[in-house]
């Protein structure tokens, strides 16, 4: 079952909980762009590992997950920066998220009941070719995901809020037309506008936040995006990514099932495409494979 295979992975990496250094806290959470929970303690404090290690690997790519130890020095002083005064505790860091109470329960179901709660929705929803037409006039870099889910992921929720101010993100339901201009054939489906958003870099690589961030990345360059062409971004890696069965959401349409369309716009193909349990709704997060109980 699910928590049989969450246990493997959790054996197989090793705890993807990172014990922080000073240098460490700066460099990689302080005003960081992603988001984090850290564990704030002291020697001898009865600390949550376990807990915080299950809701590291049940929102793995999501959020990132730290520990600092506060019976130094330096510790402590941070953790007075942060209005730490009791320990251990969990606080939820983020540059990119102003919340007034970043305090968080000590228990897997209060980290993501928190984590749920926290990611503001950044994602525009395309319902007609109105909207899209709106959308395309955004002078930001403009992404689109094809999807046939109800509400957006928290995977997509978080890319969004990591890209705040630089990329604007949004979805496409139920529009066919639209679809088959861009030739898309199977759903999920992202891709990047150009130009007059008559051609799309389409991404088909791992759908996980570090492979995105990585894609997205590469396609911010300094020069605009209006002069890009498709041939000036080569892909991002030669091997393809093997697809995880273990953990992959809704098996998507396969394409022979769906009508072959002419696409009206180029088409630029990048990687394989694999699915991550964090491609999943907040609803399917809650009531599928990842469950929060106490």
């Amino acid at each position: 079952d699910m928590c049989f295979l969450i246990l493997l992975i959790w054996f197989a990496c090793g705890s993807i909980v990172l014990e922080l250094t000073e240098s460490d806290f700066y460099a990689e959470v302080e005003d960081s762009s992603h988001m984090w929970l850290v564990e704030f303690y002291t020697t001898g404090s009865q600390r949550s590992v376990k807990e915080l290690e299950k809701a590291a690997v049940a929102l793995k790519g999501i959020v990132k997950f730290a520990a600092l130890d506060c019976s130094r020095q330096w510790g402590e002083q941070i953790a007075q920066r942060h209005g730490v005064t009791t320990f251990p505790a969990v606080r939820f860091l983020s540059a990119m998220i102003d919340l007034e109470d970043v305090r968080v329960g000590p228990t897997k179901k209060e980290m993501m009941d928190f984590v749920l709660r926290a990611i503001p929705m950044h994602v525009e929803s395309i319902s007609d070719e109105a909207s899209f037409h709106v959308f395309q006039q955004n002078p930001l870099p403009r992404v689109v995901l094809f999807t046939q889910k109800p509400a957006t992921t928290l995977l997509y929720k978080s890319v969004a809020v990591y890209f705040k101010g630089r990329i604007v993100f949004a979805e496409v339901r139920n529009l066919p037309e639209l679809a088959e201009r861009f030739a898309i054939q199977s759903f999920p489906t992202l891709g990047m506008l150009l130009a007059n958003a008559t051609a799309m870099v389409r991404y088909t690589g791992p759908l996980n936040f570090d492979a995105l961030l990585e894609f997205l990345s590469h396609l911010l360059t300094p020069a605009d995006l209006a002069t890009t062409t498709l041939t000036d971004r080569p892909p991002l890696s030669p091997e393809p990514h093997p697809r995880d069965t273990s953990l992959q959401e809704t098996e998507t349409e396969p394409e022979s099932q769906l009508p072959p369309v002419t696409p009206d716009c180029e088409v630029l193909e990048l990687e394989g495409i694999t699915f991550d349990a964090v491609a999943l709704t907040e609803d399917e997060l809650l009531q599928q494979g990842i469950e929060v109980e106490d």
